[in-house]
């Protein structure tokens, strides 16, 4: 059920069914002080839509190279990222990733062209997921890293 942009209507349906023991009560703020009070009157979670989209467009600002983020802690994330053309044709072992960039290399995400006897291409996806140091980094991949964010933000882009 979701409540429009009153927040005193917010406030009275937040009590009302922490009143009726609905077990998991969600409820919007758009300050602090807000989701205080909510707070207080028993929400279990609070949401802030308008903060939360800033932060994602902060994070993908800040750092176009990276394509998916998911903030681990306050200073570690899990990361989606285009390989760097620098990495193309080599393997895992022969980049060291962990020793050289601070960062674990968890899965790779690889799109594959292929051609059937009749000469129609297709494209098809998959995931390594644990690759062995052998594996090579292809034209295309997209790289699925964990580290702090530091790190990442210093992870090469060409």
């Amino acid at each position: 059920m979701g409540v429009g942009t009153s927040f005193e209507a917010n406030v009275l349906t937040t009590v009302t069914l922490k009143e009726l023991n609905v077990p998991r009560v969600i409820s919007r703020a758009t300050s602090k002080v807000r989701a205080e009070i909510l707070s207080r009157v028993g929400a279990d979670d609070i949401v802030n839509p308008e903060n939360e989209s800033a932060e994602r467009w902060t994070g993908r600002l800040m750092a176009p190279t990276i394509m998916e983020r998911i903030e681990l802690a306050d200073d570690a994330s899990l990361v989606q990222i285009a390989a760097p053309g620098s990495f193309h044709n080599k393997t895992l072992e022969q980049l060291d990733v962990r020793k050289n960039y601070n960062v674990n290399v968890v899965a790779i995400h690889r799109t594959v062209r292929q051609s059937d006897d009749k000469g129609q291409t297709s494209t098809r996806e998959f995931v390594i997921s644990v690759p062995a140091g052998d594996t090579p980094v292809k034209e295309g991949d997209v790289l699925i890293l964990i580290g702090n964010n530091e790190a990442i933000g210093a992870f090469p882009t060409k």
